[in-house]
């Protein structure tokens, strides 16, 4: 079953929340309940000829003075007076007839045109029929045209005639409907007027034809129960439809108006009881009685028609406040979300554009609004533009020609797209497809990722740092076994040398050559140990042992440091250094090297910017109250408030692209706060800048033996 068949079921069978047993209880006494009431008003005219209530409208006695107050004379006509009295109530309730007959076949087909029910086209029809042939029907009884020679007979037999058809339709399109299985209609629009203006015209014709033949059947049976046994086909169908067709048309479709159509088969059955058993003549109790529970039926349809009617409006009401509703949660999600979001129609016109892609991209919604997108996003025409712009293009390509595009969705896409000053963007984005009254819409998620492709450039040269550590650290391994051979060649030389002076004391030009290779010697000695030394500051920097405290000399860590990086500082500034033999601090050793190793490498980046200019990188160690303060101090171009406030971020470096990877400081930072110490800056633009590292004493206790 459709949802909106089952949202009327919900709306016409009361509130929900009940099992299925007591939903079906209920369901079944609410139609007992409509089902006796409108029986019991059928019933009512039945009561009232039986309690001899005036329900006659034609013949009758009246009393003497009526005619005198009328004509101001006696006046013998009461037969007469009574047959135009029931000429006028006849016509009046045609009349309403037509009129609730016109209003139900207005809505019906309104209702048909909007959702295509069969019902609708059932209720239409019959109503549209009993409309036509009433009309036609009245006009001819009046004597507007045609002259009608038996009009009694007249009446009658167009009354059998048109309940009859109206039976037939009824039952023969309901039982269509219940053969095809579904509650939309089988019937279109074109058939429908068809079947209208046929329906209509059949109605002319019977008009017609009855009203000039020279004679019509007998429809009277005097003395019997029947008096009008014909009358008895209309009542078979609609007994039939009641019983039958009715109650499986309303269980396939569920709505008020297949309900409203059980229901007045009731009247409509009652009405033919009263021709058939109760009326002899025209204008008599059972005529009327007819004329009232028909009336009473076409009002049931009417009701039913209009209380869908007004259900649909309420309905629609809700639906649109809802859709309000939703469209404003929709345009909060959409213009405060974290991705940039385009949404552009299968013709590439931009319909939507957010907040966060004007803010990424720099075109503002207005400007771009009925724009190709490709033109937007990749408007360069350079080589890597051109690629991304035909990838975006094939991965929409692939979109449209999906087979259910609602449910699919493209891979995420890298891209480089151009913001409207021209700078390049790199973006990951996603395309959403999707329908919209038949038509395509595409929705494409970006979020840039510049800093993302920056870091992972700043990893890969912290990978670089590393590998390069790993290797000097296999290069210090095997420089250590041939630096110790050529240690102990050069002392044994050196000893050979001294054994040489004493032979050759009385050969003075031996004793000269011999003092030169001495002196050669000894500054091969010195080379030596300064290798040596080197090679165990890199053993010391390759082999550190995180997370193990021990007491360490601030000034030593730093002539560690020193000796690390002399030969780079010396070549931009002097060095000037002050190291006072201070208290030990809680640290590792290696680990506080490499702190002061960042400080005095970012100290002569700086000052290099300045070649030149007589620079100086002036170190101090000194211990105030219960902490050792490490000072390195240089003379480059300083920073100013903007770049001192973001040195210790991650990533952050105002070197080129390549020279720098921005963690040195932060790094650093989060060295020293790991010994329970602090770094800061000073800095003024122009009068260089000085990093102070503060680290606390060791108390008494601390440490490790």
């Amino acid at each position: 079953m459709a949802p909106e068949w089952t949202d009327r079921v919900r709306i016409l069978e009361g509130p929900g929340g009940m099992s299925g047993g007591d939903a079906g209880k209920s369901r079944t006494w609410r139609r007992i309940t409509l089902f006796s009431l409108v029986a019991l008003l059928c019933v009512l005219p039945a009561l009232l000829m039986l309690l001899d209530a005036a329900l006659v409208t034609g013949a009758g006695q009246y009393q003497q003075e009526i005619f005198d107050a009328i004509v101001g004379d006696p006046f013998p006509a009461g037969p007469t007076y009574g047959l135009v009295r029931g000429v006028l109530a006849y016509s009046l309730l045609e009349w309403t007839a037509v009129l609730l007959a016109a209003a139900t076949t207005t809505l019906a087909f309104a209702h048909f045109y909007v959702k295509r029910d069969v019902v609708s086209v059932v209720i239409g029809v019959a109503a549209f029929w009993m409309t036509t042939v009433t009309t036609f029907h009245l006009f001819v009884f009046h004597g507007y045209y045609l002259e009608v020679a038996n009009l009694e007979q007249f009446v009658h037999f167009n009354w059998v005639v048109a309940r009859s058809f109206t039976g037939l339709l009824l039952l023969g399109v309901a039982i269509l409907a219940l053969w095809e299985g579904d509650p939309r209609s089988p019937i279109g629009v074109g058939h429908l007027i068809v079947l209208v203006l046929g329906t209509g015209l059949l109605a002319y014709l019977v008009i017609i034809l009855t009203s000039q033949a020279p004679t019509l059947p007998d429809l009277e049976r005097q003395g019997a129960l029947i008096h009008r046994p014909l009358e008895l086909v209309p009542m078979v169908l609609f007994i039939l439809g009641a019983l039958v067709v009715f109650p499986r048309l309303h269980e396939m479709c569920r709505s008020p108006f297949s309900l409203a159509l059980w229901v007045s088969a009731i009247p409509l059955a009652a009405g033919q009881i009263y021709m058939a058993i109760g009326s002899q003549t025209l204008f008599d109790a059972g005529f009327t009685a007819a004329q009232l529970t028909r009336i009473f039926a076409y009002g049931i349809i009417l009701s039913g028609l209009v209380w869908d009617y007004a259900r649909a409006c309420q309905r629609e009401l809700e639906l649109e406040r809802r859709l309000r509703a939703s469209d404003r949660r929709i345009r909060m999600l959409v213009e405060n979300a974290v991705e940039a979001i385009v949404i552009f129609d299968g013709r590439r016109r931009i319909i939507r554009w957010n907040q966060r892609a004007a803010q990424l991209i720099g075109w503002q919604h207005e400007e771009v609004l009925g724009r190709d997108v490709l033109d937007i996003l990749f408007a360069e025409q350079a080589r890597e533009a051109a690629h991304d712009r035909a990838r975006f293009l094939w991965h929409l390509e692939s979109l449209q020609r999906a087979d259910e595009q609602q449910n699919s969705s493209g891979p995420i896409q890298e891209a480089t797209i151009r913001h409207k000053q021209g700078t390049p963007l790199a973006v990951e984005y996603s395309m959403v497809p999707s329908l919209e009254d038949g038509s395509s819409i595409f929705a494409v998620l970006m979020r840039d990722v510049s800093e993302n492709k920056k870091l992972q450039m700043q990893m890969f040269q912290m990978d670089r740092l590393v590998a390069v550590g790993t290797l000097a650290a296999g290069v210090v391994h095997e420089i250590k076994n041939p630096l110790t051979y050529v240690i102990n060649n050069l002392f044994l030389a050196k000893e050979a040398t001294e054994e040489l002076f004493e032979e050759c004391v009385d050969q003075p030009r031996a004793l000269g050559s011999l003092e030169e290779i001495n002196t050669s010697l000894n500054a091969a000695d010195e080379g030596i140990e300064r290798v040596r030394h080197i090679i165990d500051d890199m053993r010391v920097f390759a082999h550190s042992e995180p997370g193990t405290l021990r007491p360490v000399s601030v000034s030593r860590a730093v002539e560690l440091a020193l000796r690390m990086t002399r030969g780079e500082v010396r070549r931009i500034a002097r060095i000037q250094t002050s190291l006072e033999d201070t208290s030990p601090v809680l640290a590792e050793e290696t680990r506080l090297s490499q702190v002061f190793v960042n400080l005095m490498t970012n100290a002569a980046q700086a000052m290099g910017k300045e070649p030149d200019k007589d620079h100086l990188l002036r170190i101090e160690v000194e211990q105030s109250q219960d902490e050792v303060i490490a000072r390195f101090h240089d003379t480059g171009p300083g920073m100013g408030d903007k770049v001192r406030a973001r040195v210790f971020e991650p990533f952050y470096t105002t070197k080129p692209a390549g020279e720098g990877t921005g963690l040195g400081l932060s790094l650093s930072r989060s060295i020293v706060e790991g010994f329970e110490g602090t770094i800061r800056v000073q800095s003024t633009p122009g009068e260089g800048a000085t990093f102070e590292v503060c680290l606390p004493i060791i108390e008494s206790g601390d440490g490790e033996d």
